[in-house]
């Protein structure tokens, strides 16, 4: 998954601060499912393999399966607790 960004500081020799802009799952239609009452912006920290400097657009990369594993402990792991609750219950 990639995204554009803007560096806003350097941390280290090798590492930068970048701000994204998050986008909506509804296509920035907020009126429909109000998702605009967070922040927009996403502040990351990156490997500054480039040695781009603040100020400079970059893009920023990171690993789908990442991603995916977040996604399956936030909505898939207590779904599998609750059933092995259910079944210890029963």
């Amino acid at each position: 998954m990639t995204q554009d960004a803007i560096v806003t500081r350097i941390i280290n020799n090798d590492m930068a601060e970048v701000v994204a802009t998050r986008t909506t799952a509804c296509g920035s239609n907020c009126g429909n499912c109000e998702s605009c009452i967070f922040d927009d912006k996403v502040k990351a920290e990156a490997r500054n393999l480039i040695n781009a400097q603040p100020g400079d657009r970059v893009v920023i990369a990171s690993k789908s399966s990442r991603v995916f594993s977040a996604a399956m402990l936030v909505y898939v792991m207590p779904l599998i607790l609750f059933l092995v609750g259910y079944v210890i219950a029963y």
